[in-house]
């Protein structure tokens, strides 16, 4: 299974901020093309489209303009890959000490990340990196989070902190899209 297009919704934050993104064409490349690091340095990363651009969702009140965050997306056989760029024009300020305890991700400035497969927006996947290195994930559907499956998927992620921004490379197996039947995608 492979997206063609995918709409992405992320959440970057010390305060909840949430952020929506356009639609984005999905490059396809070859298995092993990416060195997870957080770098964003490899040449497939400067192929594919860029999303950036957020906006507040304007229900939540706050105004002011979201720090520049861009990301990129790509796929192989295996998994879906993310590449995230959040700028920090402090990062003194970056909150990054979670670093073992999914339970306290959102102690760190976080990236949320949400995937809508089946386009209902009361059923989806929320995926979680603390900027300390920590990942957590669920599922929600049936108006509410699933049990007793605990939706523990394995995926992985690596930060890399430059001087004014930081940056995270994601790769979600496809396998960790369990949850939906991937007729339904």
């Amino acid at each position: 299974m492979l997206l063609k297009k995918i709409a992405v919704i992320m959440g970057v934050s010390a305060m909840a901020t949430a952020l929506i993104a356009a639609d984005l064409e999905v490059l396809r490349i070859t298995n092993n093309s990416i060195k997870l690091d957080g770098q964003l340095n490899e040449a497939v990363w400067a192929k594919a489209q860029i999303g950036k651009n957020f906006r507040r969702f304007s229900h939540l009140g706050n105004k002011t303009k979201p720090q520049d965050t861009s990301f990129s997306i790509l796929a192989d056989d295996d998994a879906l890959y993310l590449g995230i760029k959040c700028t920090e024009k402090d990062m003194t300020k970056l909150k990054a000490n979670v670093k073992d305890n999914p339970d306290l991700a959102w102690d760190d400035d976080v990236l949320e990340i949400f995937f809508c497969p089946t386009g209902s927006d009361d059923i989806f996947y929320q995926f979680v990196v603390a900027a300390g290195g920590v990942l957590w994930s669920q599922y929600y559907g049936e108006k509410g989070a699933i049990k007793p499956d605990p939706f523990r998927p394995y995926w992985q992620s690596a930060i890399f902190k430059g001087p004014n921004f930081w940056s995270v490379e994601i790769r979600i197996p496809w396998a960790a899209f369990y949850m939906t039947d991937s007729s339904k995608f």
